[in-house]
């Protein structure tokens, strides 16, 4: 058993210290879907640029 564990108190999120623990979940799930979306997108115009390089090298620079 770990000692710490057992002071800290419940995580209550109906208290007002708990907005913070939310706002970060959130935040988290935007920015998963943002970069599975982007992710896609970037899949996509690399299929449909095949025949200009530039463009695909463009965009590994920006990616990376």
């Amino acid at each position: 058993m770990n000692p710490l564990s057992m002071n800290e108190p419940p995580i209550d999120l109906t208290s007002s210290t708990a907005w913070c623990l939310r706002i970060c979940i959130f935040l988290f799930c935007l920015f998963v879907c943002f970069f599975f979306f982007f992710s896609c997108f970037v899949i996509q115009s690399r299929q449909n640029l095949v025949r200009d390089g530039s463009v695909v090298r463009n965009l590994k620079k920006i990616v990376i």
